[in-house]
């Protein structure tokens, strides 16, 4: 059950064994920087074997969406075992400078299989503003052109404030469980239409600018309710929590920013615990913050600390707030080392500090003007971890 990935699902057709490796070039006609990756927090890959859907939703063309199956022609997997139901969309090169309305790009189509399932939907690709000083953009998803109400947005804040125009553009991941619109819940057999969209925020200008160069992607999946006690075979156990319009201003914390919490059912199962929302840094030309999250009061230990970080070094002349979508996502054993968690309650915190090796904390704020959710799963252990080699 992925939620939130840098590159679309390849279609790995053999078994065995696969390399996956991060690398970094030059943007078409851009001159290439001074480039840095990982720093000051865990970098990791998530990769999982997904079984194709149960049915044909699926596309890999260029074009961006698909023909949804009718409804009649639907295959209704067997409800005492667990089916993955998934849709995946695609589209390079997007490069859409609209300031409102749908980016139309990006829609992906599917039809609602299941009763009482949770729609998921992750949206990865490049958000940002160009040549602006002031400016703010909302990018939200819709339901056949609703937000979802129930129970609250998929969107995410880009708000740029510097001393002169500026333009910034970030890989981002809006994501999030949805159970219905102001229509009502999602009916099963019924076509669904689910589109990226951008508004400015409030009075701000905006100057907007979705998907540069890059592909973006569009991952659906439909979520079934947890069960308990919890069968003999596997099926998925998940909580989301979410919270609008957070808006915390804090120079470093000792109490947590956002909390929720998993009841695990197994007790040789690990914890994916993924944090959606706005970060930025306020009022600052050399500063490094990191976020990161806890699990009953510790960071994790098995493999490593889930977190992430912003580390900005301008002039000191220069004053910039950036403020993002950003996601905090990884898979934790354990408390301790070759450790897992026991049955029960597990309370999973957001928590920000200075960023290693600096003694100097600096304001920040935390879910801008957007949603900010988690959502916990419990997840079968691993067979093999990966070597970063």
């Amino acid at each position: 059950m992925p939620h939130g990935s840098l590159i679309p699902i390849p279609r790995l057709t053999g078994a065995g064994v696969y390399s996956i490796r991060l690398e970094v070039g030059q943007c078409l006609g851009y001159p290439i920087g001074d480039l840095a990756t990982g720093f000051f927090s865990t970098s990791r890959f998530l990769v999982e074997e997904l079984p194709m859907p149960t049915t044909t939703q699926i596309s890999y063309s260029s074009g961006g969406g698909f023909l949804p199956t009718e409804p009649s022609a639907l295959v209704v997997p067997d409800p005492e075992v667990y089916h993955p139901i998934w849709h995946h969309c695609t589209v390079p090169n997007v490069d859409n400078p609209k300031d409102s309305g749908s980016i139309d790009e990006t829609k992906c189509s599917f039809v609602k299989i299941e009763d009482n399932t949770d729609i998921m939907v992750s949206w990865d690709g490049n958000l940002g503003v160009e040549s602006c000083s002031d400016c703010c953009g909302r990018w939200f998803i819709t339901f056949n052109g609703e937000e979802c109400s129930d129970p609250a947005p998929i969107d995410g804040i880009v708000h740029l404030l510097n001393t002169f125009p500026v333009s910034i553009h970030h890989s981002s991941t809006l994501t999030g469980l949805c159970r219905g619109t102001q229509s009502g819940s999602f009916v099963k057999g019924r076509n669904y239409s689910v589109v990226l969209n951008v508004e400015n925020c409030g009075n701000k200008n905006l100057n907007a600018f979705t998907g540069l160069e890059g592909v973006t992607v569009m991952f659906i999946e439909e979520w079934p309710q947890p069960r308990s006690p919890p069968p003999s075979y596997y099926w998925p156990n998940w909580n989301q929590c979410v919270e609008n319009n957070l808006n915390s201003q804090t120079s470093g914390s000792t109490s947590a920013i956002q909390s929720c919490i998993i009841n695990k059912q197994k007790s040789d199962t690990w914890l994916q615990v993924s944090w959606n929302g706005n970060i930025g840094l306020m009022n600052c030309s050399t500063c490094c913050m990191r976020w990161y999250l806890t699990i009953d009061g510790n960071e994790c230990a098995y493999p490593l600390s889930i977190d992430a970080a912003i580390y900005q070094n301008l002039s000191n002349t220069l004053h910039s707030k950036q403020w993002r979508p950003g996601t905090i996502s990884g898979l934790c054993g354990g408390p301790l080392p070759m450790s897992t968690f026991s049955t029960g309650d597990h309370v999973v915190k957001l928590y920000v500090d200075h960023c290693e090796g600096s003694n100097e904390s600096y304001k920040v704020i935390t879910g801008y003007q957007s949603v900010s959710r988690f959502i916990l799963e419990e997840v079968e252990v691993p067979d093999s971890s990966c070597s970063m080699a």
